[in-house]
């Protein structure tokens, strides 16, 4: 959930700064990529490892946490804490993955609905474009051009295919369907919702300049004013939207001049910003065993306790109500999730389970031509431990193996 709550913020930043500067401007393909730019970087910045310039130091600062790892772990004689009745982060992400799945179904839905549509229609070919009559709105959805034309001129017939035309050469219907699967996931986000309007309102603009260049800008104008009508087919592209207004002022608005696009090297910074702030440390495996003066410091993971309670399970002195006793708070959940980690530590282990742990590893040992001891280290060899950066971060609990 950290991931979604970090990407939904660098993408709320990115858009903020398109509103706030570059909206006015008529660099509408940069505009566009600008934004396609954010939705990619909102992605995949919170993914990308960055390796700190202090790592060294944050290794060797575990020792406070650790003393009040260790002196919980003593006070602890019984699994901690009661198991909520109703887990609030599982049901949240039960509903965020469930609103996804339907979302997603929707989409499916329509394009199966488009497909269908397309297969009982009548198609004309024309410059690569499969023209297909309708009685809605004028729209496109890759190559396919729902086309209602029967109210037009000729000259206007060849305006609305180059419309249609410039959409499908520049690939407008792929940004569509990566912000239409982007809403999917991040549908709680209203920004999501917002750059779909404002890439939809770009493709208009930069399709709108380039037909400018071969008709008249007057004969254009009255065309979109002629076709704004509300209906559209599905998850196509209508040639006219709301925007109506906003499209014709930019029909008639001098282009910004090019030292403006200096405005576009602002994305530089805020990549730099968030990088620094929001993508993730790069992390180091904790070594599974450190050899010390005393003997070996060992991670018991959770295919170590596994093994454990296997074993404490076909023990017959054991009764059933001392053999529950032996499971750490949340294991069911944690182990189904650690289980193929070789490296994980198990976490939710009481003092006295640790004990048992140690008591139940001595004593396997014992049956092996080298007997070893296995006791739960002290806080001061905690803290020797990983002030020597050896082990990484501690997770779970340690013991301490000493050879006779």
């Amino acid at each position: 959930m950290m991931y979604l709550l970090h990407s939904s913020l660098i993408l709320a930043v990115f858009y903020v700064v398109y509103r706030l500067v570059l909206q006015k401007l008529t660099f509408h393909t940069l505009n566009r990529a600008y934004l396609l730019a954010s939705l990619v970087l909102s992605i995949l910045i919170p993914l990308v490892p960055l390796q700190p310039a202090d790592w060294t130091k944050q290794q060797r600062e575990p020792t406070e946490v650790l003393a009040k790892s260790v002196t919980a772990h003593r006070s602890s004689t019984s699994v901690s804490g009661k198991n909520d009745p109703l887990n609030f982060v599982a049901l949240t992400q039960w509903v965020y993955g469930s609103v996804v799945v339907v979302l997603l179904g929707r989409l499916l839905r329509k394009l199966i609905l488009l497909g269908l549509q397309i297969r009982r229609s009548r198609v004309e070919r024309w410059r690569g474009l499969h023209l297909i009559s309708t009685e809605h709105a004028t729209a496109s959805f890759f190559h396919w051009v729902f086309l209602n034309d029967k109210a037009l001129n000729p000259k206007e017939r060849q305006m609305v295919r180059a419309h249609e035309y410039s959409h499908f050469r520049r690939g407008h219907s792929i940004d569509v369907m990566v912000v239409e699967i982007f809403r999917c996931i991040w549908w709680f986000h209203p920004v999501s919702y917002w750059l779909q309007k404002s890439l939809t309102q770009l493709h208009e603009y930069e399709v709108d300049a380039e037909v400018v260049q071969q008709y008249s800008t007057k004969a254009y104008a009255q065309l979109i004013l002629k076709l704004a009508v509300p209906q559209s087919v599905g998850i196509t592209t209508p040639f006219a939207r709301q925007s109506i207004k906003n499209r014709i002022h930019f029909l008639f608005t001098p282009s910004s001049i090019s030292m403006k696009k200096l405005l576009f090297g602002v994305l530089i910074p805020l990549m730099a910003g968030a990088v620094i702030l929001f993508a993730p440390p790069r992390t180091f495996p904790p070594a599974t065993m450190v050899q010390t003066s005393q003997g070996s410091i060992h991670r018991v993971t959770y295919v170590d306790y596994e093994a454990f309670l296997s074993d404490m399970r076909r023990n017959p002195s054991l009764s059933r109500q001392k053999f529950a006793t032996l499971f750490p708070n949340d294991w069911r959940e944690a182990y189904q999730k650690n289980c193929r980690s070789k490296d994980q530590g198990v976490t939710g282990v009481s003092w006295d389970q640790a004990m048992q742990y140690c008591t139940w590893k001595t004593n396997v040992s014992k049956n092996h031509y080298l007997p070893i001891t296995y006791r739960l280290p002290t806080e001061q060899e905690f803290q020797d431990l990983f002030a020597r950066g050896e082990a990484g971060k501690p997770t779970g609990f340690y013991c301490l193996a000493i050879c006779p």
